[in-house]
């Protein structure tokens, strides 16, 4: 065996071994693939919660500019009536 063909041996095992590793390596391609697919979920995630948040907020400024939301929301959630209020309860 000859120098040059010992030499471009180890070369190319170098490469591959390289290759090998920017691949599936601790910081390889896979891991970054699987980073990205990660954040795009929290990012989303984080988009449904913020639109939770904002659904919040209004429901609280509806609650402290209006009075009738107040009823509403006793008379629904707390099953509270007026005095004199006749209630009806429907069966399903």
């Amino acid at each position: 065996m000859t120098k040059k063909l010992f030499g471009h041996i180890v070369f190319y095992c170098w490469v591959v071994v390289f290759f090998v590793y920017y691949i599936f390596g601790n910081r390889g391609l896979l891991v970054g693939y699987t980073y990205s697919r990660d954040i795009n979920g929290v990012e989303t995630k984080i988009e449904q919660l913020e639109e939770e948040v904002r659904q919040i907020n209004d429901k609280i400024d509806l609650w402290q500019r209006d009075p009738f939301y107040k009823e509403q929301v006793a008379r629904e959630q707390l099953q509270l009536a007026r005095p004199g209020d006749t209630i009806y309860y429907v069966a399903e």
